[in-house]
């Protein structure tokens, strides 16, 4: 049955799952259309403290491992590397990786860069799975405005729209402008292109798969239970969209749920 439900996915998609293109974060991930706000006139670091604390205070999924920032004759490139940080199976449809470059004027106050920043994941495929770690680059381009510079940037990882983990630099900037704990989202991650959706079912299908080889039981009842979530919420807003697929896909994490009894 995975080997029609394969082929199935194939001609929906018309991609090669082994060599599929590294996922790039949507332009409104990276920088989303209602930036921080400043908390008062002058940097500080209370309100990152604050915000530090309760990140730590809470169980994570995800954690930011280092950030590496290399400036350049063509503008700030930042490489961010996000660990798996729970025994919880990542869902890569709920991830999003907000970041937010600044720019300094010579009187001294800072500003959002109004370059468009570029993104794209170089740790293919995003899932968590085996590496452990995937790692994001982010690049913001020099502002044709002399008068403007490279001030710093601030980073945050969210797992189903809640702050995991954030870093900034210089450390004041996450106070100045520091960041949602928990976003809100104008829309649900499910309302988004339903094929999405399903590879990515699909893909943590494949895990499951390798984690009964592995005999970790847990692990490939976590994922697969994951599977069904998923699945049952495309269903729910995209009804029309392939059910025969869709049906197939449940019957085949049916069996291997039976399989695990």
């Amino acid at each position: 049955m995975i080997a029609a439900l394969r082929v199935c996915v194939l001609l929906l998609l018309g991609i090669d799952l082994a060599s599929a293109e590294p996922i790039k974060a949507s332009e409104d991930m990276i920088r989303p259309t209602n930036p921080p706000k400043p908390a008062n006139a002058t940097p500080s670091s209370g309100s990152a403290d604050q915000l530090r604390a309760l990140v730590e205070g809470q169980a994570k999924v995800l954690k930011i491992e280092k950030v590496e920032v290399k400036e350049e004759d063509g503008g700030t490139m930042l490489t961010a590397s996000v660990s798996h940080s729970s025994a919880e199976p990542v869902a890569p449809a709920n991830v999003k990786i907000l970041c937010y470059f600044y720019e300094k004027a010579k009187d001294g106050s800072l500003k959002l860069s109004s370059e468009k920043t570029t993104s794209q994941w170089t740790t293919p495929p995003i899932d968590w799975a085996n590496k452990g770690t995937e790692i994001v680059t982010l690049h913001n381009p020099v502002n044709p405005n002399k008068e403007l510079t490279y001030a710093g940037a601030v980073v945050g990882v969210y797992y189903r729209n809640e702050l995991q983990d954030f870093w900034s630099a210089p450390e004041a900037l996450a106070g100045q402008f520091p960041l949602q704990a928990t976003l809100r989202s104008s829309s649900p991650s499910f309302d988004r292109i339903p094929s999405i959706i399903f590879i990515e079912s699909y893909k943590l299908l494949q895990q499951a798969d390798q984690a009964v080889k592995e005999q970790d039981a847990a692990r490939a009842k976590a994922l697969l239970e994951s599977v069904t979530s998923n699945l049952a919420k495309l269903k729910e807003h995209h009804p029309d969209w392939e059910p025969l697929a869709v049906d197939h896909l449940l019957g085949s994490v049916k069996e291997r749920m039976d399989g695990l009894k």
